[in-house]
């Protein structure tokens, strides 16, 4: 077995780069389902973004439609999944570094108070920024001037923090529109049997 070693330059082909993330991160036993979703990739996202911004961007998709059936990646995973998208920078301007840093210390800080919606798409958030960084444009294709990263950063955690709010809302009133239907289903049972 040839070890493989990650570089910067877009050397790895995308199934490499995709085995390579998975053996850090300890998720191996994910490889042959994450190597079907290689096929559906376009050509020109590989061309724009390259393998390895391609290859985290499939982890984070999987970890994020994951993350809704209460699956997230640990503190841990976290670190390394920065680590190894971090890898698309190296040889980049060190000012790249500040958001990078950035975001480290707010996993290690804050990981913990993340909501389960912002644990979910942090990955997301993380190749985003990255991405920013090596190309100027985000993985959906929005252009973002890398001196506005910071901004950028902090907003998609806002959406993500507003978008749990709005869903435990949306459970609220549908849990106490249960409960009342229910109580109104009961009482008009009951009454007949208390006369």
């Amino acid at each position: 077995m040839t070890t493989i070693t990650p570089s910067s330059d877009n050397s790895l082909s995308l199934i490499q780069a995709l085995q390579y993330c998975l053996d850090i991160l300890k998720m191996k036993q994910h490889f042959g389902f994450m190597i079907r979703t290689t096929t559906s990739v376009p050509i020109t996202m590989t061309r724009t973004f390259g393998n390895w911004i391609i290859a985290m961007k499939l982890i984070a998709d999987w970890n994020g439609a994951l993350g809704y059936r209460d699956y997230v990646f640990s503190q841990t995973q976290l670190y390394d999944f920065l680590a190894l998208a971090s890898k698309a920078l190296e040889g980049k301007e060190t000012s790249d570094n500040k958001i990078v840093l950035e975001i480290l210390r707010d996993i290690m800080e804050n990981y913990e108070s993340f909501n389960h919606s912002l644990k979910s798409n942090y990955p997301r958030i993380i190749v985003d920024v990255i991405s920013i960084l090596h190309r100027g444009i985000d993985t959906n294709g929005t252009k973002v001037n890398p001196i506005s990263v910071g901004k950028y950063y902090q907003l998609r955690k806002q959406q993500d923090i507003m978008i749990e709010e709005k869903w435990q809302e949306k459970t609220s009133i549908a849990t106490t529109v249960a409960t009342t239907t229910i109580t109104s289903h009961m009482i008009k049972i009951l009454i007949p049997l208390l006369r």
